[in-house]
Order: structure tokens, then C-alpha cells, then sequence
């Protein structure tokens, strides 16, 4: 059973001494100036500290352009859904930065066969959903549906970079979209 003590630091910071059991808790000294708290902080997901004898929330820190980044990111990599309009259907195509970084093979290779005038040649894809078999031409029109996608993306948070400061609820859908 593991018995956590919590001892709160002059500075109103606090730290965790966990144990595997309550000899090894009992016999635990605190580092000089530490003082033993006799209650658990709240676990309701938000930080505190201890202060003048209570648990008191520290407030969130103001987004920063990290944190737009993140979310950024996170909206860049949904993926799009691409209809290709015949038997093919319609396949989910990844757009995470790992998905991005394996299309730029595809991306040379449409690219050098278009440029060869080899308009017929195919390949086969994988996406989030299956398999399709494509020519250049079919790449071409994915990477701009991916790039329709991604651009006013890039755009929002642009603009979020630009506000002081950033709004605490900068992840909302309102700060991403038209």
C-alpha cells in the first residue's frame, strides 16, 4: 500500500513524500523548514499550493504561443476525407506531421512522372482507410484538398499569435475558423 505524506515549503510550494508502507512513512524526516500537511490537496485537476494553512488554486498560466502551436498541430493532423469520384470512393487521408513527412515520397514521385510525362504511371497509396491506386494527377488533387485544409489553419494561428495575450480559451472552434 502506498501512504503519501505532504509537507508544504516556506515559500507556500509543497512536495509529495510517497511510501510503499507506513514504517518506511513513519520514519521519514522532512528537509529543514518543510512542514507536514495534515490534508490531501484537492483532486479535482486544477494545481494548488499551500498557503496560510489551506490549499489555495493557483491560477492557469497564460496561454503562449506554444500552446497555440499544440493546438495547431493537433488541428493540421485530423486528416481530410478525399473523394476521389469513381469506384475508388472516398479514403480518409492522414495529415499528421509523420503522414506529411511519408506524403513528400509520393509528392517527388507524382511530381517526376508528371515532369517525364508519364501521366499514366501509378502507385499505390495507403491512407487512414485502405489502399488507392493513383497518377499524378490524383496526388495533385489531394495535396491541394490537404493544402485547403491546412492553410486557414495556419492563418488562425497566426492571428492568435498576434493577440495580447492570447485568449485563455484560444483552443475554442471559434478562434479556428471562417
Amino acid at each position: 500500500m502506498t501512504i503519501f505524506r505532504y509537507f508544504a515549503l516556506t515559500n507556500g510550494s509543497w512536495f509529495t513524500a510517497p511510501f510503499d508502507t507506513q514504517e518506511y512513512s513513519d520514519a521519514y524526516v522532512p528537509p529543514e523548514g518543510a512542514t507536514e500537511i495534515t490534508t490531501a490537496p484537492p483532486s479535482d485537476g486544477q494545481q494548488y499550493n499551500w498557503t496560510n494553512g489551506a490549499w489555495v488554486v493557483v491560477p492557469p498560466l497564460a496561454p503562449t504561443i506554444a500552446n497555440v502551436d499544440a493546438e495547431r498541430d493537433r488541428r493540421l493532423g485530423l486528416g481530410i476525407s478525399y473523394n476521389f469520384g469513381d469506384a475508388r470512393g472516398t479514403q480518409t487521408i492522414g495529415t499528421t506531421a509523420t503522414d506529411m513527412a511519408s506524403w513528400q515520397q509520393v509528392a517527388l514521385w507524382a511530381q517526376t512522372k508528371q515532369t517525364l510525362g508519364e501521366t499514366t504511371a501509378t502507385t499505390l497509396i495507403l491512407t487512414n482507410s485502405g489502399s488507392a491506386t493513383i497518377v499524378p494527377m490524383d496526388w495533385f488533387k489531394i495535396a491541394d484538398a490537404i493544402s485547403a485544409m491546412q492553410q486557414p489553419i495556419w492563418a488562425h494561428a497566426l492571428a492568435l499569435y498576434q493577440m495580447n495575450p492570447i485568449p485563455a480559451n484560444y483552443a475554442a472552434d471559434s478562434y479556428w475558423t471562417s
